[in-house]
């Protein structure tokens, strides 16, 4: 059973791994560093196709053993102190620190933006806020047949946006997620296939190419059939790597790199631009990813060892 699992925290890990690349190579392209558009898009667009739905994907995944296992009531009140929690925590830090160092980040905030993060998730912690509405109508819709929900989520995918990024969110990574419930136990079943893996790869790269180039789809968040099929990419490589302790220890840890990795891209990148003066593309992104990986994993090594309580999980 063990196996079964690692496969998931692998998932967890190469996706907290394109996380951190996405937002240092959206921090470098934000800052005007030589990098052609072209280039940024197509990259850009390849990895927001299927990341974030990988990460809704396997939030899916234990919510039915979640609910079997909690209950609804104390099921919200343990996602609150574990999900929502950190969520105002390091929403609030960010601003902060947005504020103070305003001269140098990307971001343009103001200390009333933290009355705003009650109903305006800011980057990249919305993504806390969504899972944890999702975890509410998991509750609501407890008695509800799988294939009604599906029906639901679906039609909330295509509706339109409705320019409340609350609203949006939800909507479209809601099918995800639904998805993630349902499909669990057949994809936990799935031996490691390599066959999988490689028709898999040539498929999301067709399906891809006909979003992005074919049909010229410029939202991303409706490359429905890219993103599962590059879960599939994700899901079928992490179980060929089940016995890779990197990436399952990243998995392991990859909600304490999600809320921090953001503070550590950015000092690296002020530091490398502005104090160094090094516009090297190559050397920012290596640097970045490096760094924000390994920034807090060092951090939550000294948080443990020196018994800190209170930034990742609610203390009480």
């Amino acid at each position: 059973m063990k196996n079964k699992i690692d496969w998931v925290d692998n998932a967890k890990g190469i996706g907290i791994v394109l996380v951190v690349f996405g937002h240092v190579l959206r921090g470098i392209f934000a800052k005007g560093l030589s990098i052609s558009n072209d280039t940024f898009m197509f990259i850009d667009d390849i990895i927001y196709s299927f990341h974030m739905p990988l990460f809704f994907l396997i939030s899916g995944f234990f919510i039915n053993k979640s609910l079997s296992k909690y209950g609804g009531k104390e099921l919200i009140i343990n996602k609150a102190k574990t999900i929502m929690y950190p969520y105002f925590i390091w929403s609030v830090i960010q601003i902060l620190i947005n504020v103070l160092l305003s001269k140098f980040t990307n971001n343009n905030s103001d200390l009333w933006s933290i009355l705003k993060i009650i109903y305006e998730p800011i980057a990249p912690f919305w993504y806390l806020y969504a899972v944890f509405l999702m975890y509410i109508l998991s509750v609501i819709f407890i008695k509800i047949d799988i294939k009604l929900k599906i029906f639901f989520a679906a039609i909330l995918y295509f509706l339109p946006n409705t320019n409340i990024i609350l609203v949006d969110n939800l909507f479209d990574f809601y099918i995800y997620f639904i998805l993630g419930s349902f499909l669990f136990k057949e994809i936990n079943q799935l031996k490691k296939n390599v066959l999988i893996l490689f028709l898999s790869v040539p498929f999301f790269l067709i399906s891809f190419y006909c979003y992005n180039v074919l049909f010229k789809i410029n939202e991303i968040r409706l490359y429905l059939i890219p993103a599962l099929i590059g879960a599939i990419v994700v899901f079928s490589f992490s179980k060929i790597m089940v016995q890779n302790k990197i990436f399952t220890f990243l998995g392991n840890q990859s909600l304490v790199i999600f809320l921090l990795h953001i503070f550590f891209t950015a000092g690296t990148r002020i530091f490398l631009y502005n104090v160094l003066g090094i516009s090297s593309v190559v050397l920012h992104v290596f640097l970045g990813v490096t760094i924000g990986l390994l920034g807090p994993l060092l951090f939550n090594y000294f948080y443990k060892k020196f018994n800190l309580k209170g930034l990742f999980v609610c203390p009480f």
